[in-house]
């Protein structure tokens, strides 16, 4: 189940970022320039089909076995920690991540620990 959950968030995830790149960049980076911003928006699009890339792998992994599932969801909570951690570094170097998309990965990276462990 978890699997299915953070692998359609993903590809959602992606395609939000992908059509949304020109106002998330500028909400990400208030007072940049028009030229920075639109350095921002192309990298926002290899970025996009990354987050969705991962969800496809996901949910490809929902018919392996246990232990293999149980790996994955590790991998996946180690990806979501690095995440994490890079955002702590772009908030404080001048960029805005939203709060509630922070805490929303906070949760995700737990879940994917705990199910990692825990799933029968």
């Amino acid at each position: 189940l978890l699997l299915t959950v953070f692998g359609v968030l993903n590809v959602l995830q992606g395609l939000f970022l992908f059509f949304n790149a020109d106002n998330l960049s500028r909400d990400s980076f208030p007072g940049a320039s028009q030229e920075a911003i639109n350095t921002a928006v192309l990298m926002h699009y290899p970025f996009s089909a990354a987050v969705a890339t991962v969800g496809v792998i996901l949910l490809f992994l929902r018919s392996c076995e246990l232990s293999a599932m149980k790996k994955a969801l590790m991998g996946y909570g180690v990806g979501v920690l690095l995440i994490l951690i890079s955002v702590i570094g772009f908030n404080s170097s001048g960029g805005v991540a939203p709060l509630p998309l922070v805490l929303a990965n906070a949760v995700i990276m737990l879940v994917a620990f705990y199910g990692s462990v825990k799933a029968r």
